[in-house]
């Protein structure tokens, strides 16, 4: 290597490069790891998915100023004995091992097996750590510690402040350690996952010094499949060399193996491409050592700790434990997901674009296919002579038209009967709703059942080499296409009562997919609880009704189970009657009268104005978030308004209103949850509407009338505690902190003139002040901010 570019001081991390070789590789790192020593980000290149000596070729063609880099990494992956491996790790180990770069993050000497380590003890060490006692944590901990030990549900209710995530992860190290068992951790945000590896596990294992082994897993699409990125970096390396050299590097030195962990920039436009299909080999394929799905999952089983989310989590007790292995002891944070969650994993859908997604890359191309010539030339001595790839073609083509002429059906048949082609459309016996399926069903399960005639030869037959990857590659296909033609004749029968069943439409009236989804999960989830754990823990801020657990549990089915379940509620520290105002009504009456996005508009207006603070609204719907967007535009305003649903992402939005003195973010949906805005991010909260489930959803109204046929009221039983929990969600994105202060501001006016009013305001988290018109309203929060007592 030329001198000029490569200076080595005697040691592996003073490797420096000049002539800004090392610059070219900044867009391609991972922001925490700009700073990283020379010979780390050689060695990861060396280590790297894609051959070092491939990225040197496409450099070299592409004049990559960072060439003498690669050219190094080069060397040390020939100097490599075996090759090496080509991922550190998953998340969990970069955030929480710092520089360490194996699994083995929390592995190590820890305290003696037999010792017992007391949850009062390490909870007074963390206090001297963080300078606070949380006395409530130390309660949870407790409750815990009992459960986990002696078995049983616990549900917990949290409040904000009282630092759950360590009231469980710190009982649930020091149990595992103790006993010997694996524990999971289940939650329903990627954010909360990330905090827990990044914050509260460094701190458990620095006071507990345990050893405990900690394992992050995701969703298989989430990871990098080994197979996909090099087809995708050798596929472009002629006509777009640039692009496949941005991957092959960013692959490379992100050392995770998730897509998530590569620049924006590079995985934008090719995610799809590259991440790990919904059916593989796995072990059975040739990239199988260099796989980060395999490797992580790998890691999780031998894991005593293993952090998920809820849908992995029901996936892996469908697939009868083959993705997490045995465990028994598990705890569920953002508890009051868990349901849907569960509904969405036991749910079928099937969409417009799936058999061109699922034929798209295995069908054989116009002008001949080499792939398909190979797989055919090894089977020449068992498959009788003929022109099997065109046969193959024209099934393949026929398939596709009848699965979109089933589509087409369906959408004439709801245009004959003047039913609406918005949003989701729920039918009941398809047989009488949609007679004119029948055909087209028949047609698509012919052309199915020839295709499948075709290739059972060919998928069964014993070839080698890459023939052998590409009959892989069809094998998955036809098993998802067989998916398919099981899930269709179920949808559009829909003769189950224990299921519903509607269409999505496009804003341009075009069917998108086809849905049918569980009435309720209660049976199968007290199921999953009685044959897989021995101790389920279900913690949040939002688990009770007015200090009542009955509506969680039975919507989990936990009434179901033998014996009792526990149940705690912890209330939050935060001196809520000093630190938070809420104001209700301020004169606006019922919003869903005419002209109440009018109305919203001037009220918001004049309350960003005068009370200038950092403001979020938060709507239930897009129609009245856009409504008032429009109403608002080309006003004045002291900052800028962001609105949900015009492009930018909820962490863009929630970065720009962070960073912006008095602007207005317009959100719906994520952000009535599961964002945080402590401090001055975030002191004036807006709630234009109450946020009870839209009575027309078809699992809502499903439900709905379930509940009516069982004599029980829908709106008690169904509507009033989601819409308690939604509005705890939304205030608790306000105080943050035990030092946060802010004001919300409830705009409608059945919160007060309606008997159910009562039981919502007595559930929020201190007494509401009623302002009889806007002006008061306004004034009240302006004299609020201004008081030098707060």
């Amino acid at each position: 290597m030329p001198e000029e570019h490569l200076q080595d001081n005697g040691s592996r991390d003073r490797i420096q490069w000049s002539g800004g070789a090392l610059d070219a590789f900044l867009p391609f790192m991972p922001v925490n790891e700009r700073d990283a020593p020379a010979e780390k980000m050689a060695s990861r290149l060396a280590r790297g998915p894609v051959p070092v000596s491939l990225l040197v070729i496409i450099a070299r063609r592409s004049g990559f100023p960072g060439l003498p880099v690669l050219e190094h990494a080069a060397s040390l992956s020939d100097a490599a004995p075996n090759g090496g491996t080509l991922f550190d790790g998953g998340p969990s180990m970069e955030r929480c091992g710092e520089e360490k770069e194996t699994a083995e993050v929390h592995a190590g000497e820890g305290m003696p097996v037999g010792d017992r380590e007391s949850v009062e003890a390490a909870f007074g060490r963390i206090a001297s750590i963080l300078g606070e006692e949380r006395t409530g944590q130390v309660r949870m901990a407790r409750a815990v510690d009992k459960a986990l030990r002696e078995k049983g549900v616990l549900l917990i209710e949290a409040g904000t402040g009282i630092g759950k995530s360590l009231a469980y992860l710190v009982p649930a190290m020091i149990v595992s350690r103790e006993m010997g068992e694996r524990v999971i951790i289940s939650t329903h945000t990627r954010n909360l996952q990330y905090q827990l590896l990044a914050k509260e596990l460094p701190l458990a294992e620095e006071v507990l010094r345990s050893g405990t082994r900690v394992a992050h897993l995701m969703g298989r699409e989430n990871y990098i499949c080994a197979k996909r990125l090099l087809s995708a970096v050798v596929g472009g390396m002629d006509d777009d060399p640039e692009t496949a050299l941005a991957l092959g590097i960013a692959a490379s030195l992100s050392g995770q193996g998730t897509v998530e962990s590569l620049p924006a920039a590079v995985a934008r436009h090719v995610r799809r491409r590259i991440n790990a299909p919904s059916r593989c080999a796995m072990n059975a394929c040739a990239h199988a050592a260099q796989c980060p799905l395999i490797g992580a999952r790998k890691r999780a089983r031998e894991s005593a700790i293993v952090i998920v989310n809820h849908a992995l989590l029901m996936t892996d007790y469908r697939q009868g434990g083959a993705i997490l292995g045995p465990y028994r002891r598990i705890i569920f944070d953002e508890a009051h997901h868990v349901e849907r969650c569960a509904m969405e994993n036991l749910s079928v859908a099937v969409s417009r674009e799936g058999i061109d997604l699922i034929l798209d890359p295995v069908r054989p191309l116009p002008g001949g296919d080499e792939r398909w010539r190979l797989l055919y030339r090894e089977l020449e001595a068992t498959v009788p002579g003929g022109d099997h790839v065109s046969a193959v073609a024209d099934a393949m083509r026929g398939l596709r038209e009848r699965y979109h002429e089933l589509f087409g059906s369906i959408e004439s048949g709801f245009e004959r009967a003047g039913v609406s082609r918005q949003g989701r459309t729920r039918y009941i016996d398809g047989e009488a709703t949609l007679p004119e399926t029948r055909q087209p069903i028949k047609d698509y399960l012919l052309y199915y059942n020839k295709l499948r005639e075709l290739l059972n030869p060919v998928l069964e037959a014993n070839v080698h080499g890459d023939a052998r990857s590409f009959q892989q590659e069809v094998t998955y296909a036809l098993a998802e296409i067989a998916a398919i033609s099981d899930a269709v004749p179920f949808i559009l029968k829909a003769d189950d009562e224990e299921s519903v069943f509607w269409m999505e439409w496009s804003t341009d009236g075009r069917l998108r997919t086809i849905c049918a989804s569980p009435l309720s999960v209660d049976r199968l989830f007290a199921d999953y609880i009685e044959e897989v754990c021995d101790t389920a823990i279900f913690t949040s801020a939002t688990l009770a009704q007015n200090g009542d657990f009955t509506y969680q549990r039975a919507c989990l089915g936990l009434a179901k189970l033998p014996g009792e379940t526990d149940e705690m509620i912890v209330p939050s520290p935060f001196e809520f009657d000093k630190r938070c105002l809420i104001l209700v009504n301020g004169g606006m009456g019922d919003p869903n009268r005419e002209g109440y996005a009018d109305l919203l508009a001037d009220v918001l207006e004049r309350l960003v104005r005068e009370v200038n603070r950092r403001t979020m609204v938060l709507f239930t719907s897009y129609r009245l978030c856009r409504g008032t967007a429009r109403n608002l535009a080309g006003r004045r305003f002291p900052g800028p308004i962001l609105v949900q649903g015009e492009g930018m992402s909820r962490e863009m939005l929630a970065d720009r209103l962070r960073r912006s003195p008095a602007g207005l973010l317009l959100g719906v949906a994520s952000f009535w949850e599961g964002v945080d805005f402590p401090g001055e991010e975030l002191e004036l909260l807006v709630i234009p509407k109450l946020p009870f489930p839209v009575p027309t959803e078809p699992i809502v109204e499903a439900r709905s009338q379930r509940l009516r046929a069982l004599g029980e009221d829908p709106f008690e039983r169904l509507f009033l505690p989601e819409a308690i929990r939604k509005m705890r969600q939304g205030i608790g994105r306000l105080i943050r902190r035990r030092s946060d202060r802010g004001v919300v501001v409830i705009l409608d006016s059945r919160i007060e003139s309606r008997p159910y009013g009562e039981a919502i305001l007595s559930s929020l988290p201190t007494a509401a002040v009623s302002a009889a018109c806007a002006e008061e309203l306004i004034a009240a929060a302006r004299r609020w901010f201004s008081d030098e007592r707060q």
